[in-house]
C-alpha cells in the first residue's frame, strides 16, 4: 500500500523521530523538574524541546508540500497526513506542558511524583510500541490486518496511565492543601496525560485503516 512515495516516506519517517526526540527530552525535563524545580537544567530542557519541535513542524510542512506533487493515491495521501498531523500534537502538547510549568514554577507535592513519573514512563513504553506499529504500517501492512495486538497494547496502556493519574487526584483531594492549590497541580497532571490519550487516539486511527482495508 505504501510502497510508492518513497521521499514523502523518508520525511514521514524522519518527522516521526524528531517528534519522538522531543518527548524523550520532555520525559528528562519532567524527571529534573521534579528533582530541582525550575533551574537552569530544567530551562535548558526546555529550550532542547522547543528547537525538536520546531524541526518537527518544519518537517510536517515539507511533507505537506511533498504530497501535493506526489504520486502516492489520494486516500493513502489522506491516511498518512492525518497520522503525521496526529504525531505532531505529541510533540505540540509537550512544550506546551513544559513552558506552562516554567512560567507558572508549578511545585508538586512529594506524594505525587511518582505518579507524574510512571504516567510518563507509561508514555514512553506507549511511544515505543506506537513505533513498532508504524514501522510495519509503513513496511508491510497486511500484518497489522492479520494481528492487531500491538494496538491493543497501546490501549491497555493508555487504562494504566488513567489509573496512575486518577490515584495522584485522590490522595490530592485528600490531603490539606488549598483547593486553589490541589487544582493547579490536578491540571498538571492531567495535561502530562493526555499526551497517553494522543498516542492512543493515533492507535485508533490506524485500527480505522485497517478496519476499511479489510472490506
Amino acid at each position: 500500500m505504501f510502497k510508492k512515495g518513497k521521499k514523502v516516506l523518508e520525511l514521514v519517517d524522519r518527522h516521526y523521530n524528531e517528534v519522538c526526540e522531543c518527548f524523550n527530552h520532555f520525559d528528562t525535563f519532567l524527571s529534573l523538574y521534579l528533582k530541582n524545580g525550575k533551574s537552569e537544567e530544567t530551562v535548558d530542557q526546555y529550550h532542547k524541546i522547543d528547537l525538536l519541535e520546531h524541526d518537527a513542524d518544519s518537517t510536517r510542512r515539507e511533507i505537506v508540500s511533498d504530497f501535493l506533487e506526489g504520486t502516492l493515491l489520494a486516500q493513502t495521501r489522506k491516511e498518512i497526513l492525518q497520522i503525521v498531523e496526529s504525531v505532531d500534537k505529541i510533540a505540540n502538547k509537550g512544550q506546551d506542558i513544559a513552558r506552562q510549568m516554567l512560567y507558572e514554577n508549578v511545585k508538586f507535592p512529594e506524594f505525587v511524583e511518582s505518579n507524574v513519573t510512571e504516567i510518563s514512563r507509561l508514555t514512553k513504553e506507549q511511544i515505543s510500541i506506537l513505533t513498532k506499529v508504524l514501522d510495519i504500517l509503513f513496511d508491510d501492512y497486511d500484518v497489522l490486518i492479520r494481528d492487531n495486538s500491538l494496538l491493543h497494547e497501546i490501549k491497555v496502556m493508555e487504562s494504566k496511565v488513567d489509573t496512575v493519574e486518577l490515584d495522584a487526584v485522590k490522595k490530592l483531594f485528600e490531603s490539606d492543601l488549598d483547593l486553589a492549590v490541589k487544582n493547579h497541580i490536578k491540571y498538571f497532571i492531567t495535561k502530562i496525560a493526555d499526551i497517553s490519550d494522543l498516542v492512543e487516539d493515533i492507535s485508533d486511527e490506524i485500527q480505522v485503516m485497517v478496519v476499511f482495508r479489510r472490506v
